[in-house]
């Protein structure tokens, strides 16, 4: 499961990280990135550009918008083989630019869980593996949305869960991303993240409201492991 996640490099150093052209309006800093909520993505179009959609994946096929379950996450092992993931693996295919992710340590349900922050030792961005949908309504609205997709957890990441993002290597990044790769060698793209690369470290249970955003939120309040 990832359901927050963090962007917080400016659009000119992830331009230059992921190769995009154009520009992204709306994009801003995220220190805590909730669905449903617009975020960058970088996709192949005629060359490699970014776009701004919204995170909570709706199917082109969907009827009536608001009755539409709109999942964060598919599994990799999975999400080739489902009605809902089918399409986007072959066909669209992307990369959601991050720089760190949320788990929360603790039971389920239960209160007092601890926010915890994931992120790459040299603090740089990265990317998961998304997969996006354009749907549009009967009067010519259009919506582009996407999901992330997760794998079973590294080392680290499974002391607190038992899921994790699907991080793409950065030599897989292209591949991923070509429409002439078969789902079969995509998904084989899809693997936990070398923890050797990771740091994590507790933050602040502000982190549980979607409404606040601010940088003291990716601020280590406990040791960094």
């Amino acid at each position: 499961m990832c359901g927050r996640y963090v962007v917080t490099s400016p659009l000119d150093v992830l331009r230059q990280r992921f190769g995009f052209g154009g520009d992204a309006p709306g994009y801003r800093l995220r220190y805590n990135l909730a669905p449903r909520q617009p975020a960058p993505t970088v996709v192949e179009r005629e060359g490699r550009a970014v776009v701004m959609m919204t995170w909570g994946l709706v199917p082109s096929w969907t009827g009536e918008l608001a009755k539409a379950l709109r999942p964060i996450n598919a599994r990799a092992e999975t999400a080739p083989d489902l009605a809902s993931f089918r399409g986007p693996f072959r066909r669209g295919r992307v990369l959601v630019p991050a720089t760190g992710f949320f788990e929360w340590r603790g039971a389920k349900g239960t209160k007092g869980r601890t926010p915890v922050l994931f992120r790459r030792r040299d603090g740089e961005p990265f990317a998961f593996a998304g997969l996006s949908d354009r749907w549009s309504s009967g009067d010519g609205a259009v919506l582009e949305t996407f999901a992330i997709l997760t794998v079973p957890p590294n080392e680290l990441v499974a002391a607190v869960h038992d899921r994790m993002p699907a991080i793409l290597g950065r030599e897989s990044e292209s591949a991923w991303l070509d429409p002439a790769t078969r789902p079969e060698e995509a998904r084989a793209l899809l693997l936990p993240h070398p923890p050797g690369e990771m740091e994590a470290f507790d933050v602040s249970p502000a982190v549980n409201s979607p409404a606040v955003d601010r940088p003291e939120l990716v601020l280590p309040t406990g040791p960094v492991r």
